[in-house]
């Protein structure tokens, strides 16, 4: 089987199989002659416009038993895919799965067509059917491509792209990943590593359905750290907390135990695989092991750094400054810095994102006026339209390097931008009040994040917040965790926060930021 990737295709459908009557009692029967001219002609690879007249003069028999009538039906939709007519030949195996008539290779035929028409409704739709109908032909599928489903799935039902469902039905990439699931089948990124964050979405939607069987069974399958940690505190998973507390995540060195020997593992399956060295070194970093993801960070670096993809790179190299800015070797990190800040963006655009990390870092080192220069280099010299989650980083190492300096006019000017889009990046408004000191500003962001069901989690992880994986005591995130402090005695958040969920003491991730669109 070739190397799977994220936009991989489905297998091929083989055509139905004609040759033979093998009903002895149909021998004789008035249709015969023209199913067997029709199974020449498929034979002999006769033309589709051949093969349409054949099918509608085998269909013409009343007598065609209801076995040979679903053969001649399917036959009529692979010569409408020879004749240029996908749409037809796509509408037709849909009514035949609705009306029972079906087997797999027309369903991969739908997935085929419903692919090549560019309908992911109708293309998840199949692969739901395949999966829940035929679970031995979904194992077959090389797991990327159904992943690539899921991912087109969830990115166009937030880009309100599908058709509207009905109230009481999952949302459509839940429902793939649930008959996956139920089929056997675990979907696996192009490199090889294990999607959890839907997972976490299926268990949630296990919960809300009452069905705690299936979300135990799944959340013991869980080895993301960050997904561990949502099932041991928001409160969406509350019905679950016993056990996870008991068999998935008993306290925070399990999870992170847990998530560094899966990356470990996948790390020694997928050797060839950049993605799993690099979320090896990740969780090193997480667990506190700097020297570990250093040694692991350069190895990689040697290996892949020829020819590499240059997110990847740029991500190592983000892990080798955090690792040596932990190490208190902070003249390392900054010649390691350099190296990318010298890049051209036009060039170079995806550097952006360590741009951003790196005048956090920058700050954090005490030298502002770089942070500073950086995040206004990284806002008018880009060519690729920041995303609103970059845009928000990039004026968050702003505003913070900037009240370092007690600029106050200026970071108020830059602060501007967060008072108009307050929950367009939580997290980077969460860093640019906190180190403005504003405590009624952060107080009143995190009793509406601790609202939303999509940032609950979020909060709640940053609320439980005492250390930092990474520079520990670098002067932006000494106020950081001040304001958390503050925040953390503030009754009215406290109230949101139990009411939303539980608070632990884990380690606040740096910003791995992705700026652009």
């Amino acid at each position: 089987m070739p190397p799977p990737t994220e936009d991989a295709a489905p297998p091929g459908a083989r055509l139905p199989d004609t040759r033979a009557v093998d009903d002895p009692g149909a021998q004789a029967a008035p249709w015969v002659d023209a199913w067997r001219a029709l199974s020449a002609a498929q034979g002999e690879g006769a033309r589709a416009v051949r093969l349409l007249d054949l099918v509608d003069r085998v269909l013409a028999y009343d007598s065609l038993p209801e076995r040979y009538r679903t053969l001649a039906q399917f036959l009529r939709a692979a010569a409408l895919v020879r004749a240029g007519e996908p749409e037809a030949a796509r509408d037709l195996l849909w009514r035949l799965y609705d009306d029972g008539r079906h087997y797999p290779d027309g369903l991969i035929t739908l997935l085929q067509l419903e692919r090549q028409l560019g309908g992911v409704a109708g293309e998840g739709r199949a692969l739901i059917a395949l999966a829940r109908t035929y679970p031995f032909a979904a194992q077959k599928l090389n797991p990327a491509y159904a992943v690539s489903v899921l991912g087109r799935l969830h990115r166009a039902a937030e880009a309100g792209e599908l058709p509207a469902r009905q109230a009481d039905q999952p949302p459509r990439h839940l429902a793939l990943l649930d008959a996956l699931y139920k089929a056997g089948v675990e979907p696996v990124t192009a490199e090889g590593l294990s999607p959890d964050f839907f997972y976490e979405d299926l268990i949630g939607h296990y919960v809300d359905r009452g069905d705690l069987a299936a979300a135990r069974r799944l959340a013991l399958r869980v080895r993301s750290y960050r997904v561990l940690m949502d099932l041991k505190i928001d409160r969406r998973f509350e019905p679950l907390w016993d056990f996870v507390d008991a068999l998935v995540v008993p306290d925070l060195a399990s999870a992170g135990r847990k998530a560094l020997a899966h990356a470990r593992e996948q790390a020694a399956r997928l050797p060839d695989a950049p993605a799993a060295q690099l979320r090896l070194v990740e969780e090193l970093i997480r667990v506190g092991d700097f020297a570990g993801a250093l040694e692991d960070a350069r190895i990689t670096l040697a290996r892949f750094g020829d020819g590499g993809d240059e997110k990847s790179l740029y991500f190592l190299d983000n892990m080798i400054v955090y690792a040596l800015v932990a190490l208190d070797r902070d003249d390392a990190a900054r010649e390691r810095m350099a190296g990318l800040l010298d890049l051209d963006l036009a060039t170079h655009p995806d550097v952006l994102n360590q741009w951003i990390n790196y005048g956090f870092v920058l700050a954090d080192l005490g030298d502002a006026d770089a942070a500073i220069n950086l995040a206004r280099r990284a806002r008018t010299q880009q060519v690729n339209p920041l995303s609103p989650y970059g845009a928000g980083f990039v004026r968050a190492v702003e505003v913070c390097a900037l009240d370092l300096l007690d600029r106050e006019d200026e970071s108020a000017e830059t602060m501007a931008w967060f008072d108009a889009n307050p929950m367009v990046n939580a997290e980077a408004t969460a860093y640019a009040l906190a180190c403005r000191g504003d405590d009624a500003g952060l107080a009143a962001l995190f009793k509406a994040r601790l609202a939303d069901p999509e940032q609950r989690g979020p909060a709640l992880r940053t609320l439980s917040a005492h250390r930092i994986n990474g520079p520990t005591d670098g002067a932006i995130h000494a106020r950081v965790f001040a304001a958390l402090d503050r925040l953390r005695a503030d009754p009215e958040v406290m109230a949101a926060a139990r009411a939303a969920g539980r608070l632990t003491d884990q380690p606040l991730d740096l910003a791995f930021v992705n700026a652009l669109e």
